[in-house]
């Protein structure tokens, strides 16, 4: 009787299970219209669409489509609601019910095409209950605002400025790295390569799990079709196939989570105007020590130093005498370096830990060389290795500068999945050149790198 009641309790407990978790299945796609038929008549035909992210809205569960549009995702609710995402189609909300099996069809994003007027401007909106005493600033992410930044670059105005400044970023490959319970793995180094094996690009994810893979920044891509490795030191490396331009890919690896107690800031100042570089570098040194998660003090490793440009157009490192620093110093007869030079001595400092929580350039500039006397193939290269380092750039532009140096600089922060930060301008200055980005609200500058330090710290599980 006993026996009896055991295995009716094991088999009742069995079907309750397996009534809770189902594995939904799915094809996602688009229409586009085929050949025409007698009558002059256009026939629609579904085209499935990889790299399609499927996620299951309010929590960290997703997947994404494989190279004929299907995927596959285990859920334990009865009811949930999937949202369905990829670069050039609308978002789309799909609620399941008892269905274990659906077709979806996204819509093709014909705003971009179809505008006459450009959805970015140039400006915002600057508040105006903030004092006009304190330094204001406001961020631009190009990478959030994806739409805008392809629209930018297909404008005859701004055109010229891949070209010139020798970066392509218009195809990108987006990539989440996580456990099998979908937990985002940090300090993941993934490897994109060609059909030929051939390195196109490396990347360390954050504490996203994400990496930001560019198929052709600085040449074209050799094929439309891509592999993806991820590696670490203490786990077998593991490939995926079948990697498309524009897709997003949710990638698991079997590696145990790891949550480094650190972040790595290094601040650099490349600018005459000293004492705006102080309370810039002061401020990101206070956000930086007093940053917490869960109760838990977070160590900020913090390197800072100070550059004021020559006459010659060189950079005269002045770190050792900032405390007493004044104008008169920038025409002292020190040891100048160029801007390619002290970027990749930054970055490739012993200075950074192996492993940290995030890893921070922040780069508060006035003004770029002119790009006639820029090394690209240098700087190209010290972006790569930022790049494959997990150091995000993030330029704080604080005075007014010409659009060449603006785009520089945002292609610098997209490459390395960083930011773009610019202080903005409460006094009226008429010669003050906004950038050139979608609708903005400044802030206190503190507030905004505030916010941004704890997003690096601990973003939200299951962004993606």
């Amino acid at each position: 009787m006993k026996n009896l009641i055991l295995t009716t309790l094991l088999l009742f407990t069995f079907s309750f299970l397996s009534a809770e978790k189902r594995i939904i299945t799915g094809i996602v796609g688009t229409t586009e219209l085929a050949a025409t038929i007698p009558g002059g008549k256009h026939i629609e035909q579904f085209m499935a669409i990889p790299g399609v992210m499927v996620k299951v809205k309010g929590s960290s569960i997703g997947a994404t489509t494989n190279i004929e549009g299907k995927f596959a995702l285990t859920i334990a609710e009865k009811e949930v609601t999937l949202i369905f995402s990829h670069y050039g189609f609308l978002d789309k909300e799909f609620k399941i019910g008892t269905e274990n099996t659906i077709n979806i069809t996204l819509e093709s994003d014909q705003e971009i095409k179809d505008k006459t007027e450009p959805s970015y401007k140039v400006g915002g909106k600057l508040r105006t209950d903030l004092p006009k005493e304190v330094l204001t600033a406001a961020e631009w992410s190009d990478l959030d605002n994806w739409d805008l930044w392809i629209e930018l670059l297909i404008d005859y105005n701004w055109d010229y400025m891949e070209n010139a400044m020798g970066f392509n970023l218009e195809n990108r490959i987006t990539t989440y790295i996580v456990t099998p319970g979908q937990q985002p793995l940090n300090n993941v180094k993934v490897t994109l390569f060609s059909k030929k094996d051939e390195v196109l690009w490396c990347g360390t994810s954050d504490m996203e799990g994400k990496v930001e893979l560019w198929p052709d920044i600085f040449d074209l891509a050799p094929s439309d079709k891509f592999s993806i490795t991820l590696e670490t030191a203490d786990a077998e490396l593991k490939t995926y196939k079948a990697i498309r331009s524009g897709g997003i890919y949710c990638l698991k690896y079997n590696v145990p989570v790891s949550s480094p107690q650190n972040l790595d800031i290094h601040s650099i100042g490349l600018t005459n105007s000293v004492e705006e570089f102080k309370i810039i570098d002061k401020t990101i040194t206070d956000i930086a020590q007093n940053l917490y998660l869960d109760n838990r003090k977070i160590e900020a490793n913090l390197n800072s130093s100070f550059f004021a440009k020559s006459a010659q157009g060189q950079y005269v490192n002045l770190t050792e005498k900032s405390k007493g620093i004044n104008e008169e110093l920038a025409s002292e007869e020190l040891a100048s370096t160029s801007f390619e030079d002290l970027l990749s001595q930054k970055i490739n400092s012993a200075d950074w830990s192996e492993k940290a929580r995030s890893k921070v350039l922040f780069l508060s500039i006035e003004e770029m060389p002119h790009k006639n006397n820029l090394n690209l193939p240098y700087l190209q290269k010290s972006i790569r290795e930022a790049s494959e380092k997990g150091i995000k750039i993030v330029p704080v532009v604080t005075k007014s500068i010409d659009k060449e140096s603006e785009f520089l600089l945002r292609f610098m922060s997209m490459a390395t999945g960083g930011t773009y930060i610019f202080l903005t301008d409460h006094l009226g200055n008429t010669n003050f050149i906004k950038p050139t980005v979608g609708d903005y609200e400044d802030n206190k500058l503190e507030v905004v790198l505030k916010k941004l330090m704890e997003k690096y710290v601990s973003p939200v599980v299951g962004q993606m």
